[in-house]
């Protein structure tokens, strides 16, 4: 990536992985429903979002989907965010994995 300073590697991703995750926040800003997640990024809790969604992008910067409910997600940092159209999958999310998901 280049910020006016010549390329430099700030995130540790190939081309693919960066565009990737520039989508993933793209797509965020769009839905209507999700937000912050409060999950530390520890090999339990990877392993408990591996059996909802899907990963694109694996790391400090991971991209996720779940295509069949529309549910989108990446990790900004501690961070991790999850968005959706509609509530029903949020409740959906919460009730079968324990993943709560706040509101902006």
């Amino acid at each position: 990536m280049d910020w006016g300073q010549g390329p430099q590697d700030y995130w540790g991703l190939d081309i693919e992985g960066v565009l990737l995750y520039l989508l993933s926040m793209n797509v965020l800003g769009f839905l209507s429903r999700g937000g912050n997640c409060d999950m530390e990024d520890t090999p339990e809790n990877r392993e408990l979002l591996g059996h909802y969604f899907h990963f694109l992008v694996e790391g400090k910067m991971a991209v996720f989907a779940n295509p069949d409910k529309g549910l989108v997600g990446c990790r900004a940092g501690e961070h991790l965010y999850i968005k959706v159209h509609t509530e029903k999958v949020l409740n959906q999310l919460e009730e079968t994995a324990d993943i709560f998901v706040g509101g902006f």
